[in-house]
């Protein structure tokens, strides 16, 4: 179970991140939060990945990532979820969307390929 305040203004901006690095900010209803820039949701949201990387082994932090964030009745910045995987990524542009189709393409072509050589190898 999980317990989280409710907010007064439920905004959430979904920020992309491909191995780690930001790519754009998921089309939603909602693309930003007052008083913060997008440096400042992309510099929460590394800080927040780093943290649970460092904490846990048992996420999948490569390849595709998104942070949910939106801003707390006290206003601060809160992580409302990660995910990864079956994450919604497309973008406001079609040239975001394709990026990261490719990325995930050549990501687990890679991901399969490494996999075959290691058993090869055995």
């Amino acid at each position: 179970m999980m317990l989280q305040e409710r907010v007064n203004d439920n905004k959430e901006v979904k920020l992309v991140f491909l191995n780690g690095n930001f790519s754009h900010v998921a089309s939603a209803r909602n693309c930003s939060l007052p008083g913060f820039t997008t440096e400042d949701l992309v510099s929460f949201a590394k800080e927040m990945l780093e943290l649970l990387r460092s904490s846990s082994n048992h996420c999948i932090l490569d390849g595709i990532v998104r942070v949910d964030i939106f801003k707390s009745n006290s206003g601060h910045l809160v992580v409302n979820e990660f995910e990864s995987l079956d994450a919604l990524y497309t973008g406001t542009s079609e040239s975001c969307t394709n990026n990261t189709d490719l990325f995930l393409n050549l990501y687990w072509e890679g991901k399969i390929y490494n996999s075959i050589c290691a058993l090869l190898s055995e």
